[in-house]
Formats: C-alpha cells, structure tokens, sequence
C-alpha cells in the first residue's frame, strides 16, 4: 500500500495538496506563472508564424504558396487569440489552460502535415514541439504524458505518409515521453518545496506567536524599566523574546543606587485588614511601586517593604533618580496620610550606593527573581533596623530620608546641592549589624526645593 501512495504521489503530486488550506493558494500561484508564461509564449509564437511566411516560405517559393498563406496565417491568428484571452480576465479561469493545450496540440499535429507537403522539413520537428508544449503547460509527470502520448500517436498517418520508419517513429515517441516525464518530474519537487516553505513559514508564525505571548505574559509582572528594555531588543535588534529575556535579565556586576523603605509597626497595624491594609497600606505600596517605576527605578515589593535599584551606566544618574523617587515616596506618604482618616502609614526612605549583582537571580522558570545583591543592599536591610535606635530615632520624622556615607559623598563629588543632617554614633551607642565600622550616617529632611534643584541636575546629566 505504500508503494501504490509513493507511486500516486509522484505521478499525480497534486493529491498531497487536496483539501489542504495551502490547495488554492498552490493553483493561484500556478495559474498566475502559466498566465505569464503563455502571453510570451503566443506573442512569440504568433510573431515567428508570421515571420516565417515572409522571410521563409515566400524566398523559398514554396508552392501551393495560398495553402502556406493559409497555414500560416491560421496559426498566427490562433496564437493571437490564444493570447488576448490570457490578457483578459479569463487567464485564470481552469478552461483558459485548456483552450491553450488545443492550441499548442493543432500547431504540433499541424507541423507534422508540413513535412508530409514539405519533405525538406525535418520530421523531428512535431516530437520537439510537443515537447516545448509539455513543458509550458507544466502539468505534472502524468497528466504530461496523457496530454503528449495521445498527441505524438496522431503524427504517425501523416509521417508514415512522408516515408518515415516506424522504428524512427516509436523512438522519437519513446523519448520524447521519457524526456517529458524526467523533466516535468521537477513538478513534484517544486510542490514539495512550496509545502515545505508553507509548513516552515507556518511553524515561524507559531514560534512568533508564541513569542509574543510569552513576551505580552513576561511583561505583566515585570517592572517597567525591564520591559522596555526587552522591548528595545526585541523589536531595534530583532533578538527573540527568549534572547532578549536572557541578555536583559542575566545577572551582572553593576553601581547602582538601592532605595528601601519599610512600614513601621506594620505587622501590629494589619491587625485591622480593613482600614490598615485595605485602606491605607496596600494603596500607598503600589503608588511608591509606580512613583519608582517613573524614576527608571526596577522595584520589587515584598509584602509591605519596598526596595527598588537604579542601575543605569552612568552613577550620577542613579543617585539623581534615586533621590527624587525617595522624595516622591515621602510625598505620596505625607499625602496618603493626609487624605486618609485610618491608621497612618509610617515609612522611611533609605538609600545607599555601590557594586551589587543586578538582574534574575532565578532562573527563567517560575523562580524568576529580579533584584539586586550586595553590600548596599544588605546596608540598608541593616540600617532599617538601626532606625529603631533610640538614638537615631530621636532625629527623624516620617518621611525622611536617610542616605550613606558613600551617597553623601556621590553628591558633594557631582556637586548636588541638598542639605544634609549627619548622625554621627560611637561605639558605645550602637552598632549597625554586620557594618560595624560605619560610624554616620545622613539624614535628608525633604522640601519642595529639593525636587526642582534635583531636576535640574537629572536634565543636565542626561
């Protein structure tokens, strides 16, 4: 049985295709070729009749000359109808192909009659044109061979008529069909190429698709700051959104500058669900999230503490954004606080800078994690719990911010004029766990001013 497929599908290909979604597409793309094919066909068959009356048969004195008159002119007219139908819209019709066949099958039959009346002619000539007709109607193998088969046996009567041997006749028969068959056996690779491409282009739509599924589903919980980035590598580079996925999240070494604030007395204060976390506490997190996200800040929310990093090339930039997130959080808390008649939130803004290793520290399956690992992180998880110090509690209020020696320096060296309020505690006071030596630390209390004179700095650094 498998035989008798291979066999079928390579006398008839067209069986692979029927009923496909590709069948139409596959005979528009035919018909179109063969349209174009046979308008420079008839044109130049009907210009070579012609021409041959007048440069051929007339020098040649041939005679009855009328009858090659009318044989010639015959054919040129066949030819020139033949090609106003392909030039109208009737080209695309199925029996348009048909009307071309019977044309090229007279002009091969009749040519066999030319040596019959003309014993100079070459007898070979009607195999050649049924041959030339084969392949411009680019049937498949067996479907050539039923159109030419039928057709050479009808130039026996005339050509035996002109003493040509029978065993010259079956030859040129036989190979003319072999010819005709091993040619437009290329139909058959043709078709599978075409199916391959389609089932290829289908398969790249697939994988593009779900591409941007897993993109689109990427970029749903993603910071901002990352999804346009993958976006940039996606759509300026032409990088997968696989590619992209890894050459944006891999973990690298980079400064950056980390911001932390934590909720004070959060976990006795959700207790109350209702006003405290429904109310208050959850609404502020996500506008501290989105007030970070505007500040090319990456965030990332654990419960009620926020973190988030600035990891730009250039430093001055992270401290700039950095520094105007935090006193954007300090304002939405101030505010929130404000408006709001249920428990206040209470929150600080810790900032420091430094090397940390940035990026997915996850994998990229269900333990995808962006965030940043290092010593400034780490200082600012420690410093949060050293604002509960008697000491260094006593110099703050809600919403300030309190940044590191290393910031402090960033913004004498970039010369950023914010005041600062130094801390300075000993030994004997207390110890920020894990940084011992740091003895100091800078206390911002924020105001208007400082977001215009940090603005400023960001237009001109950028």
């Amino acid at each position: 049985m498998q035989r008798v497929r291979t066999l079928l599908s390579f006398l008839w290909p067209d069986l692979a295709l029927a009923g496909s979604k590709w069948e139409s597409e596959w005979n528009n793309a035919q018909s179109d070729r063969f349209t174009k094919t046979a308008r420079i066909f008839f044109g130049l068959a009907a210009i070579g009749y012609l021409g041959h009356y007048f440069l051929i048969d007339i020098p040649n004195k041939k005679e009855p000359i009328e009858l090659w008159f009318l044989f010639r002119m015959s054919i040129t007219a066949l030819c020139l109808c033949t090609l106003f139908l392909f030039l109208t819209s009737y080209a695309r019709k199925r029996w348009a192909k048909w009307v071309a066949a019977f044309v090229m099958a007279l002009g091969c039959h009749a040519q066999a009659h030319v040596v019959l009346n003309y014993p100079d002619a070459p007898w070979i000539y009607p195999f050649v044109f049924t041959l030339c007709a084969a392949l411009l109607l680019q049937y498949p193998p067996l479907k050539s061979l039923i159109f030419s088969t039928p057709l050479m046996a009808s130039f026996f009567p005339p050509l035996l008529a002109a003493n040509v041997a029978v065993d010259q006749l079956m030859s040129a028969t036989f190979l003319t069909s072999l010819v005709i068959f091993v040619t437009r056996s290329a139909y058959i690779f043709e078709l599978r190429a075409f199916l391959l491409t389609q089932e290829r282009d289908e398969s790249r739509q697939q994988v593009i698709e779900l591409g941007r599924d897993y993109e689109s589903r990427l970029k749903s919980f993603i910071p901002k700051v990352i999804a346009d980035r993958l976006q940039q590598k996606i759509v300026d580079e032409g990088q997968s959104p696989l590619q992209a996925t890894v050459n944006v999240l891999s973990a690298r070494k980079q400064t950056v500058a980390c911001l932390f604030s934590d909720i004070r007395g959060f976990t006795q204060n959700s207790k109350d669900m209702d006003t405290f976390l429904l109310d208050s506490a959850l609404p502020e997190v996500k506008a501290c999230s989105d007030a970070i996200e505007a500040h090319q800040g990456i965030p990332r929310k654990i419960g009620d503490l926020i973190f988030a990093y600035f990891d730009d090339q250039d430093d001055r930039l992270n401290l700039i954004r950095s520094l105007l997130a935090g006193l954007e959080l300090s304002r939405l808390n101030r505010d929130l606080n404000y408006t709001n008649s249920s428990i206040n939130v209470r929150r600080y803004i810790l900032i420091s800078v430094g090397d940390a290793i940035v990026g997915n520290v996850g994998g990229l399956n269900s333990g995808v994690e962006i965030t940043a690992l290092g010593p400034p992180v780490n200082f600012l998880s420690r410093l949060d719990d050293a604002t509960k110090e008697p000491l260094l509690a006593d110099k703050l209020v809600e919403g300030d911010l309190i940044v590191s020696k290393e910031t402090a320096n960033l913004l004498e060296k970039y010369e950023i004029n914010i005041p600062l309020k130094k801390v300075a505690f000993g030994p004997s006071d207390f110890a920020i766990r894990d940084f011992s030596e740091v003895r100091e630390v800078f206390v911002i209390h924020p105001d208007d001013t400082m977001v215009s004179n940090l603005s400023s700095h960001l237009t001109a650094a950028k």
